[in-house]
């Protein structure tokens, strides 16, 4: 049981010392950066993005254009098609907006 408390205190200490140097490092190549030259990296960054973002919302106004056609499509051939003349049951063709706001009739007697 100690021997497994030996292995993993090294490994801590392992790890604290590497992150250490990895902490280091990184701080003296942050502290060789200019200003300018994060400042020119961010707006290459955002105009990535920014690029790709305008590409998904056109892709996303055609997906969404042709979804409507073949909906109006689909119910023009509906509207069209047998049973067209059949007319509509009266409480089916109310809105459920309609349905909501009615307030039911009370029988007197």
């Amino acid at each position: 049981m100690p021997g497994r408390r030996v292995v993993w205190f090294g490994l801590g200490v392992v790890s604290g010392a590497a992150g250490t140097v990895y902490g280091y490092v990184r701080a003296r190549e942050a502290a060789r950066v200019r200003p300018d030259e994060v400042a020119d990296a961010l707006v290459g960054a955002a105009r990535a993005v920014g690029g790709g973002v305008r590409d998904l919302v056109d892709d996303s106004r055609v997906a969404i254009r042709e979804a409507e056609d073949e909906l109006r499509a689909s119910m023009a051939s509906r509207r069209d098609g047998p049973g067209a003349a059949v007319p509509l049951d009266a409480r089916r063709a109310t809105s459920a907006r309609n349905r909501r706001r009615r307030v039911p009739r009370r029988s007197v007697g």
